[in-house]
């Protein structure tokens, strides 16, 4: 099944217009589960004997149907068509968009003469209706994400827009999802441009945990801050406000009882490698030097964290010809987002980390004690290197 984003033009329209206002007074049930390609027929049998498809517009009736018919039978292939800031990609339909186009979950809220009626709403076309309705109506019923973390939306130069969210996965492995959300311009399977678009494989990003690594990744992050000079509101006041926003979250159960205890009680141990710094890539992604900065993955195998062109956080796991592919990447001014939100994951209850593990490592940061582990290390290296 395809995910879909709905631009928020488009989820305005649907506020705007009072649509929204009939899906809540609607007892909808979940929407958009796997509909099995045997059930269209039976599905557009039912909608035409009630009516929903009388008032297709003359000009576009034989395209709908020539369109779904095709991909239905997969004898023509047709596309959605973005334009995203990497230049035009395109998407093939397939099932999940026959499924919010022939009008079956957008009928839900609409009458026969409404489905097709886009101007009445203040959509440009029947199909950006329908399209953007079914999904927003999908998005709606869907419950709320109990495992949803702390989440942010980060504005990239490159026109991505990525919200961000520091969760944990089924497993409570620390889990960090990134998904670019841009509105950029789409086109439709029917040629119609339209506020909406299918998610694809360069959206997502992400980084996966094994086991218990928030106090490594936290103490990777204040490496990266302290390395690159980076101005945080976690630094101003040596992190006394988060400890305190930190400890006013408390500590929900999760799904393991690692998060209920410390599992570390020497914080200085995270540290091994912060003294050491991140290589710094080129602009060609290479760096000359191997990272000793990394937490171990999920399914096996190490990410490495380096430092971009252009002073970002990117972690990686794999080269290719020499150059660093990143799995996910941060920019400076994120920062404080990422320390907030480890803390606010581990005090969930979200992951196996307690959230009183990471508190006694933010408080080591910004202790004496720190400060002279760093300097009994300088040195230990002028005589070991």
């Amino acid at each position: 099944m395809k995910q879909y984003i709905v631009y928020p033009e488009a989820e305005e329209i649907i506020r705007k217009s009072g649509l929204d206002k009939r899906i809540k007074e609607t007892n909808l049930g979940y929407l958009g589960g796997y509909v099995f390609k045997d059930e269209f027929p039976r599905i557009v049998k039912e909608l035409k004997e009630e009516g929903y498809y009388q008032h297709i517009p003359e000009n576009f009736k034989q395209q709908f149907y020539h369109t779904l018919n095709q991909v239905f039978s997969e004898t023509k292939d047709h596309y959605w068509t973005i334009h995203r800031h990497t230049g035009l990609e395109k998407d093939k339909a397939d099932n999940s968009d026959i499924d919010i186009f022939i009008g079956n979950i957008a009928s839900c809220v609409l009458e026969p003469e409404e489905l097709w009626d886009h101007e009445k709403f203040g959509f440009n076309n029947p199909t950006e209706l329908i399209g953007a309705l079914s999904v927003y109506m999908m998005n709606e019923s869907r419950p709320t994400d109990c495992r949803e973390g702390y989440v942010w939306i980060t504005n990239r130069a490159n026109g991505e827009i990525i919200k961000n969210n520091i969760t944990g996965n089924s497993d409570s492995d620390l889990l960090i999802e990134q998904k670019n959300i841009a509105p950029y311009k789409t086109i439709d399977i029917f040629g119609n441009e339209t506020r909406m678009r299918p998610l694809m494989r360069d959206d997502f990003y992400y980084l996966a945990g094994s086991h218990s690594v928030e106090d490594y990744f936290l103490a990777s992050i204040l490496k990266y801050i302290d390395q690159e000079g980076i101005e945080t509101e976690t630094y101003k006041d040596n992190a006394k406000s988060v400890i305190e926003w930190a400890k006013s979250l408390g500590q929900r159960g999760g799904s393991t009882t690692e998060h209920l205890s410390p599992n570390i009680e020497r914080p200085e141990i995270v540290f091994t490698t912060s003294y050491t710094p991140m290589p710094r890539l080129d602009k060609d992604y290479q760096a000359k030097t191997e990272s000793r900065t990394m937490y171990s993955g999920n399914h096996g195998g190490y990410k490495s964290m380096y430092i971009g062109p252009d002073k970002e956080l990117i972690f990686s796991g794999k080269k290719e010809e020499g150059k660093i592919i990143p799995s996910a990447y941060f920019l400076p001014e994120e920062a404080d987002h990422l320390i907030k939100g480890l803390l606010y994951q581990a005090a969930r209850g979200l992951g196996r980390t307690p959230a009183r593990q990471l508190i006694n490592i933010l408080e080591y940061r910004f202790s004496e004690r720190f400060d002279k582990s760093k300097e009994e290390y300088n040195q230990y290296e002028k005589y070991v290197f």
